[in-house]
Order: structure tokens, then sequence, then C-alpha cells
């Protein structure tokens, strides 16, 4: 403590030398600065006259007073005037000029001395409507550029109303529902607007009308209606926009169609050969093949004459280019097909090798439905073209030609568990190989039911046409014919651990 002390009173002269050497800032008269915001006085449509007080000083002079005004709500269009302060009644006013008619202003007064800038408290008025303005007329014309998610809506402006400050924008809403309706921007010119509804439902009615806004408040037009498009076109040829919205502008891959489609669309896919493999597999789209590009309705197309395929071409498998690598569509727990339909399409040379199952589509699980396809040249270790699990499928008119699995089972198809209810209507299987397994064209884990179904030159080493590993047969409906099926050991058909030892098309 005695050696602290000395270094103190060391320390306090030291301070007070410097107090008496430097005098520092003059130190200014205690007080404070306030400043009132006054009413707005001699209102136009394009003026307003602010004025301000300051009511108590610090001592201070005052340097600077003024005003910030701008749009009520609207921040970002924040400006200011300066204004000329009178000492002797410590007011100040200033008048700002070229405001929109008819508009609402907030407003505040400040004022600044040489320690603080205060400001007052924000007011607001409204501008007057100008001389000869009234509300704004508009039209509502139409639609264009309609698509399965999308639209353009049109409108015209009839009047402006003789204002500057004229807007026009659509409101759309889904028809049936309440209070979600959606205002659209829309780019006037030439008296002509236009507006894009984007995000739009496949197949859904809308509602939507035009709007006038100046001054005078909103005015709306006529209300219209339409219906997006349940379909997204898809042509290998199309030189167009690439959106699916038409023909014309069609995408070329299908494989982008998807990945763009919304649920719920149909995609009408013209003649020609698409190499694409790995398709992603979605909810609720369906896809019809056969179309030769110019047709409105889905009835018009013919899938025999106007073919469309998937896979590769003979001269790729051939020169082996994706050899043992070329799955197309695979649905599984995250990704799968609900209830998906595809037809009029033809699947070739897939190859589903390297996956073990399903040249063509592997559905684990998923229940789509085939209609008017055919699956030929296709391979696999099993399931040579469709590999079901966890599914309940319905093939109808389907041809499956010359598939094959060079190890396994199902030349043509394998189904696995709990695929009740297959049915298979007015199906041809020919020429499909299992030669080291059973059923060259099917083999199935659970009875199916087949209807005027034609199987005939099959082949396997054991149950050429048919293996049901699991008993049960078939339920045959109609005239199902098996016939000209080759095997080294076994008949067309062959039940096992089921207690028969075969099952006939008449069902004995």
């Amino acid at each position: 403590m005695k050696k602290i002390f000395p270094i103190l009173v060391a320390c306090l002269c030291v301070f007070a030398w410097a107090c008496e050497e430097n005098d520092g800032p003059e130190i200014v008269e205690e007080g404070f600065l306030e400043v009132l915001t006054l009413n707005a006085e001699n209102v136009t449509e394009s003026q307003i006259k602010l004025s301000g007080q300051v009511l108590s000083l610090s001592g201070s002079e005052i340097k600077k007073v003024g005003f910030a005004y701008w749009v009520q709500g609207k921040l970002s269009t924040r400006k200011v005037a300066s204004a000329e302060y009178d000492a002797a009644t410590k007011t100040f006013s200033a008048t700002v000029q070229g405001l929109n008619s008819y508009t609402s202003y907030s407003f505040n007064a400040f004022a600044e001395d040489e320690i603080t800038v205060e400001r007052g408290d924000v007011l607001s008025t409204k501008t007057k409507v100008a001389p000869g303005v009234t509300k704004a007329s508009v039209e509502t014309i139409g639609i264009e550029g309609l698509s399965f998610n999308k639209a353009t809506l049109k409108g015209k402006l009839l009047t402006d109303g003789n204002s500057t400050q004229t807007q026009v924008l659509f409101y759309i809403w889904e028809r049936g529902t309440i209070n979600e309706e959606k205002s659209i921007k829309a780019e006037l010119q030439d008296g002509m607007f236009t507006g894009d509804a984007l995000a739009l439902r496949p197949g859904a009615q809308y509602a939507y009308t035009t709007v006038g806004l100046n001054e005078l408040g909103a005015n709306p037009g006529d209300t219209l209606f339409f219906k997006t498009n349940q379909m997204v076109f898809v042509d290998i040829d199309a030189t167009g926009a690439g959106d699916g919205s038409s023909w014309a502008n069609a995408f070329t891959s299908i494989k982008t169609a998807i990945s763009k489609a919304s649920s719920g669309v149909e995609l009408w896919i013209a003649e020609g050969i698409y190499v694409e493999k790995e398709i992603p597999a979605k909810k609720g789209y369906d896809l019809y093949g056969g179309f030769n590009g110019t047709e409105t309705e889905r009835g018009q197309r013919d899938w025999e004459t106007n073919v469309t395929t998937i896979g590769r071409t003979k001269e790729m498998y051939d020169a082996k280019e994706h050899h043992e690598n070329f799955p197309i569509l695979t649905s599984q727990y995250k990704h799968r097909l609900e209830k998906s339909i595809f037809d009029g399409i033809t699947f070739q040379y897939g190859d589903g090798v390297s996956r073990n199952a399903g040249g063509v589509i592997v559905c684990n699980p998923g229940s789509p439905s085939f209609k008017n396809c055919i699956f030929k040249n296709n391979t696999a270790k099993t399931g040579g073209a469709l590999y079901l699990m966890n599914s309940k499928s319905y093939i109808y008119n389907c041809k499956f030609i010359e598939n094959t699995v060079p190890q396994h089972q199902g030349g043509a198809m394998r189904t696995y568990i709990n695929v009740d209810g297959l049915i298979l209507d007015e199906c041809v299987f020919e020429r499909n190989t299992a030669p080291n397994s059973e059923g060259g064209a099917l083999h199935v884990t659970q009875p199916l039911t087949m209807r005027n179904c034609i199987l005939k030159e099959n082949e396997a080493r054991t149950a050429p046409a048919i293996h049901v590993n699991g008993g049960g047969c078939p339920l045959f409906i109609g005239t199902n014919i098996i016939e000209g099926n080759i095997s080294k050991n076994n008949p067309g058909v062959q039940i096992d651990g089921g207690g028969s030892k075969g099952c006939s098309p008449d069902g004995q």
C-alpha cells in the first residue's frame, strides 16, 4: 500500500497538468432538442405545404431543418425536403411538389443542431383528386398460351380515367375455392395488357378478371373462365419453345416432360424412338403413345400406325451401346407409380441385367396399367420385360415378344410377393425364353387371371409358358391358347408347392 499511494499521487498530478495545458472542447450548456410536426396545409392534387416547430433548444445553434415524406406504407419512396428556419418563431415550412394525386403520404419534421438530430411525430395526409379524373375502365379479353400448368391472361385498357397513376392487373382463383384469389401484375403496352398465371393445377377450372386501378380505386372487368390442359405434349422432332404446351412447343424428352409435369397430367407422345433410360417414376401421370403430332383429342391417335417407342434401336443393341445397363423405369417406395397408365407404347431393347430384374419396368411397389403396349427384345436376370412386387396391375391387349432371361425365371414377366389380382386380358406372349430356368413367358408366385390370352412358342428349361411357384392355378376365362411352347422337362403350365401337378387353359 505504501508503494501504490505515491504512484496514484503522481498520476493525479500528470492528469491535472494535462488539463491545464489542453483546454479541450467547449462544454455546451445542458438541455435538449425537441421538434413538433404540424399539420399539412394548402393540399392540392400534386403538392402539400409542411410545417414544423422547434419547442426547445439544447443551447446549440440550429444547423438544419426539413421534412421527410413518403407514400404511406412505402418507406422505399422516402424523400427529404429542406426548409428555412425562423429563429424568432422557431418555426419552419416547405412546399413539396410532384406528388401523386389522391394518394396518402406520411411525413415528419426534423431539426439538427451541433449535437443531435431530432424528429417529430409522423403524420399523414392525402392529396386531392386531379380535375377530370375518373375510374379506369378495363375489358377482360381471354387467354393464350394455355398448357397444363400455366396460361397467359389478356385484357384491354378502355380508359385510364385521365390519370397518370392508372395500373392494370389480374385476379385469378380456382373455381370452388374461397378467399384464395391471387393477383397477377400485368404488362401494359398500346392499350393491351397481359399477365402470366403460373403453377396452375392440370385439368382444373379457373376464373379470372381484369382490374383497372387509379386514385379512385379498383374497377374490375368481366369474369371469364378456363380449364387447364390435362395433357403435356412430347415430340422428339419439335422445334418450338419446349415447354410441353402444344405440339409445336412440345418437350423433346420424356424424362424432361415427367420431371417438369405436375400430378394429374397425361403425356401425349408422338411417334418416334425415344432413346431414354431410367425415366423417373412419379405419382399421378399417364403416358399415351401413338400420336402423329396434330391430334386435339386422345381418341384421334393410331398407335399401330404412329409407333411410339421407348428404349434403344436394334443397331444400338447390336453395337452393345449401354450394354447391360439400360433399365427404362423403376417404381420404388419413394418414387412410385400409383395407378399410372401406359397406353400405346412399344418398349424395346431394355436391359435390366445390372439391376437383376425387369428389363423395362420394375414395380416395387406400384400398380400401373398397361394397355395396347408391346414389349419386345428386352432382357434381365429375371423378369425380362416386367418385374412386379407389391403390385396389382391390369395388362390389356399387350404383346410380349422375344424377351429373355439368360439365367433365372420369367422370360417376359416375373411376379414375386404381394401381387394378388394380376389380370392379363387379351395379351400375347410369343417366343419369350428362360433357357436355364422356369417360366419362358411367366413366372408368378400368386394366382393370376388370364382372359383370352395366347402363349405360344415360348421356351424354358421347365414350364415354358407359365410357372406358378407357390400354388394355385391361374384363373382362365374365355378362350386362352397355350401351344407350341418348348421345354426339356415339363409341359406348358406348372404349379409348384400347391399340390397340383399341372394346369390347362380350361382349368383342369
